[in-house]
């Protein structure tokens, strides 16, 4: 799917992140989340509250991380946006926030498409 549709289609906020990959030589990218299921517009009692899931980035042509590949216990997403780079590509920026450090970063990812994939719903 595009960006925009994921952003349109998903809330983001308050769900953890858990993990960033950037495979640079195959343009791919993956970001693990705990995501709030609880949050979503199409949620329904009995229905997983936090699963973990992927978003996997394909047509990657930059990434920003600000060090948010390496796990960090309480990183916390606050907002997430679309966003352009210079070369007009659609990004989308993630505000991760650490409960432990007080420390807001931005994850930014400029790609042509993006799947969501539940990776474990038993949560």
């Amino acid at each position: 799917m595009k960006l925009q549709e994921l952003l349109e289609k998903y809330e983001f906020h308050d769900s953890g992140l858990e993990g960033v990959l950037y495979h640079s030589e195959t343009q791919h990218a993956e970001v693990e989340i705990e995501f709030c299921n609880w949050k979503q517009d199409y949620f329904k009692k009995g229905m997983p509250e936090q699963p973990i899931i992927r978003l996997v980035f394909t047509g990657v042509s930059e990434m920003e991380h600000a060090g948010l590949d390496q796990y960090d216990e309480g990183n916390t997403i606050l907002d997430a946006s679309l966003v352009q780079n210079h070369s007009v590509q659609e990004g989308i920026e993630f505000l991760v926030y650490n409960v432990q450090t007080n420390e807001a970063k931005h994850l930014r990812i400029f790609a042509e498409d993006v799947e969501f994939v539940m990776v474990d719903s038993t949560s």
